[in-house]
């Protein structure tokens, strides 16, 4: 049914978009779903956009609601290009059963649209998909047959946490005896989590009904990064007794069965595994309206600073903004803000640093973008905000930076002003050597001075300096431009070919984007965070790109940011296909 409805829609929008007219079509990506699964809730609106509002949403009560967002897209129809924009929402049932998403309206200048109402229906979480762990044993892995000379367990630190926030497995090797040997360890299957070792190993010593137990422990960092019941596998270690060392130390009558009454086989290999942990991974409460979620989850401070306060026109200044704070930083993205007039932004470079002291992951990522002022004045560039989500509070906080203040004053001077005063002495060390041959120029022996003719002799090359300099000065924005240009397409290729040429994963995605992203900027000039509208299609357009090109870069796009934030996408983008289209991108920007 949702198949026909989508047909439906999308005749309906190309008549409408050849009309001017405005037409809206809601879809999801799936209508059955497990307790926990998502599912994406996308609203398309095309035609003459400019006219219209956001759409209203009716009253989801057996959901919990994220809204990722909007993006703008071209749909080209008969060689026109229209714009279109879509609302991509990430629903989370609350219950089982069925679920209805009622009808979505929207007030055009023709009239009340509606949608017509979707249904969905959530099933209960099936045992067998739960792996859960055996009966008797609490969701933190109770320790393994602890009469032994050798056992491992596996825990966490929680048992409930949110979508993104910090988890610290550690998996713990416990010995009342020594071993030869300890290799071949096989760490969980972590799938939905994404994990960051926190060295060094620890080592203590406990006892365990009456025996003395050396503890190694290996703690790693997750985020989890889906919603839902979460299973963390077994972990699997391989150790080998050391006997000559043990029969040292014990009964020479009680070897045979080793401490707690367990054999100890002679060099006999034993393969220890833990039990497999569930957890539940919350989703994100809704946010409130009128905010922009970064992405971030933890805690979040907002440097700013500029690298002059004054400088004359033309003249690069550099503003960096650094976010830090617990948590994973590198899926943010550079906060937005209106940049006053009379500023030249260039594409921001960013740098990302990662500490794990204390068993915390924190992260600091720094954004410096190079502005180039147009215009006298004094320019006020607004504080920077970066919404993020507190675990701690279970709230949206928001973290402001501070507002900066470039003077700008006239243009520099420069090589105008130098007069031969200044250029003359170079040549003084000619002077003598022209002296000692009068008869190789006869200029000086007809009675002119030395000076003079040296002088003479220079007004040409500082002529062709002074001309060379005004055409290098002219030519420096091109240049500047395409120096960006290739080393963005350099960095570009070699990010996204260090990615899987296939898949799904978050961090492919994030590379993909990124890099495309960047790239699209330093070749247009874009500021950062303007790819969200159509600026970026129509310079391509106007550059002579082909339409296919610009239709396939908006999927490109698009399928990165259904990929990050609603769950994955229905395709894959293979990266030779993003590493062409960026090629052909390149020859259309020169």
């Amino acid at each position: 049914m949702n198949r026909l409805i989508t047909a439906c829609g999308l005749v309906l929008l190309l008549v409408a978009s050849s009309r001017g007219d405005v037409l809206m079509e809601a879809d999801v990506d799936r209508d059955q779903i497990d307790m926990g699964g998502q599912v994406v809730l996308t609203i398309t609106i095309s035609g003459d956009i400019g006219t219209v509002g956001k759409p209203n949403i009716p009253p989801l009560s057996d959901f919990v609601v994220a809204s990722t967002g909007s993006r703008q897209n071209l749909v080209i129809v008969n060689g026109s290009i229209s714009k279109s924009i879509s609302y991509t929402y990430t629903l989370i049932p609350r219950r089982t059963g069925k679920l209805v998403i009622g009808k979505i309206s929207l007030d055009t200048p023709q009239g009340t649209q509606t949608t017509p109402a979707i249904t969905v229906i959530a099933s209960p979480i099936r045992m067998r998909d739960r792996a859960v762990t055996p009966p008797g044993n609490s969701t933190r892995a109770a320790r393994r047959e602890s009469n032994k000379p050798f056992f491992v367990e596996a825990t966490v630190d929680k048992d409930t946490v949110y979508l993104g926030e910090q988890l610290n497995y550690v998996f713990s090797f416990f010995r009342s005896s020594n071993v030869s040997q300890t290799n071949n360890f096989t760490p969980p299957k972590t799938s939905g989590f994404i994990s960051v070792d926190l060295p060094p190993q620890r080592k203590r010593t406990t006892i365990i009904n009456g025996e003395t137990y050396h503890v190694v422990e290996v703690v790693t960092a997750m985020f989890p990064t889906r919603t839902g019941v979460m299973t963390i596998g077994q972990a699997r270690l391989r150790v080998v007794p050391d006997v000559f060392s043990n029969l040292l130390n014990r009964d020479p009558f009680g070897w045979f069965q080793g401490r707690g009454n367990s054999p100890l086989t002679a060099g006999e290999a034993r393969n220890l595994a833990t039990n497999a942990l569930v957890l539940e991974v919350l989703p994100l409460p809704r946010l409130p309206g009128g905010l922009e979620f970064s992405g971030a989850v933890g805690s979040c401070q907002l440097g700013c600073k500029i690298s002059a306060d004054s400088a004359g026109v033309g003249d690069p200044v550099t503003i960096t903004w650094t976010i830090t704070g617990i948590g994973r930083k590198d899926l943010v993205d550079a906060p937005r803000i209106e940049w006053p007039e009379g500023l030249e932004i260039f594409p921001a470079t960013t740098v990302l640093k990662t500490s794990t002291r204390n068993d915390i992951v924190r992260e600091t990522k720094t954004f410096s973008i190079a502005v180039v002022p147009r215009k006298e004045g004094t320019i006020k560039i607004p504080s920077p905000r970066l919404v993020y989500f507190n675990p701690r509070s279970r709230a949206y906080e928001t973290a402001v930076g501070k507002e900066l203040t470039l003077k700008v004053g006239p243009p520099r001077p420069g090589l105008a002003r130098l007069t031969p005063t200044q250029i003359i002495p170079a040549a003084n060390s000619n002077i003598r050597y022209l002296k000692s041959q009068p008869a190789r120029w006869s200029l000086i022996s007809s009675g002119r001075s030395a000076w003079t003719f040296v002088a003479l002799q220079s007004v040409a090359p500082v002529l062709v300096m002074v001309l060379y300099g005004l055409k290098r000065r002219s030519e420096a924005p091109a240049q500047r431009a395409r120096g960006a240009r290739i080393r963005l397409m350099k960095q570009a290729r070699k990010r996204i070919e260090s990615l899987p040429a296939s898949g799904d994963s978050l961090d492919r995605a994030q590379g993909i984007s990124e890099a495309f992203r960047q790239y699209l900027m330093a070749s247009f000039g874009l500021a950062p965070g303007e790819l969200l509208d159509t600026q970026w299609m129509k310079m391509l357009a106007d550059s002579g790109c082909d339409e296919a090109d610009i239709k396939e870069a908006a999927e490109i796009l698009r399928w990165t940011d259904m990929t990050r934030f609603g769950g994955g996408a229905p395709t894959d983008i293979k990266s030779d296909r993003v590493l062409t289209l960026l090629g052909r991108f390149d020859q259309c920007a020169d």
